[in-house]
């Protein structure tokens, strides 16, 4: 069982050593070796983005037994899902999809409109599942290094009136 927490800046190494270790198992099938190492290894500067991006965005946590098990962020003055990410030993429990609902929630109450993700190959398949549509097949550049991934969007309008109906 899990639960779903307000990211606290005291959960930042571990998110940073989840990230990692995510991209370095569950993402290994999909891109190559040094794909992996240029998306996985982070240095000064990245590790500064990543603390600034989830202190400043809508940033939530997945913990069981008094572990972090999952991430995800929403930027809210763009609607744009900057991060999700599930631990290598807790895939396919329902966790990203718990993280996601409750960024989405978030995002209808807020009245956001459209969400955006930039997925990668191995997490397109989960966001078209939560009914994204991939709008732009591209490669994205990391450490001199391209990654195909894709950019989805998920217009929640319909949803915002259903919700404001109940």
């Amino acid at each position: 069982m899990f639960v779903i927490r307000s990211y606290q800046a005291e959960d930042f190494d571990t998110v940073l050593k989840m990230h990692e270790d995510t991209v370095r198992t569950i993402n290994a099938k999909d891109y190559s070796p040094r794909q992996i190492e240029a998306w996985a290894t982070k240095d000064e500067l990245d590790i500064a983005s990543w603390r600034q991006a989830l202190s400043s965005s809508y940033s939530v946590v997945a913990e069981s037994q008094g572990h972090l098990v999952g991430f995800a962020n929403l930027f809210m003055n763009q609607g744009y899902i900057d991060r999700l990410y599930v631990h290598k030993d807790y895939q396919r429990q329902g966790i990203a999809r718990a993280m996601y609902n409750t960024l989405e929630s978030k995002a209808i109450e807020s009245n956001i409109a459209l969400l955006t993700v930039e997925a990668a190959i191995t997490s397109r398949p989960f966001f078209e599942k939560m009914g994204f549509q991939c709008v732009l097949e591209q490669q994205q550049k990391v450490k001199d290094i391209f990654l195909e991934s894709f950019i989805l969007t998920k217009d929640l309008t319909a949803l915002a009136e259903k919700t404001s109906q109940s």
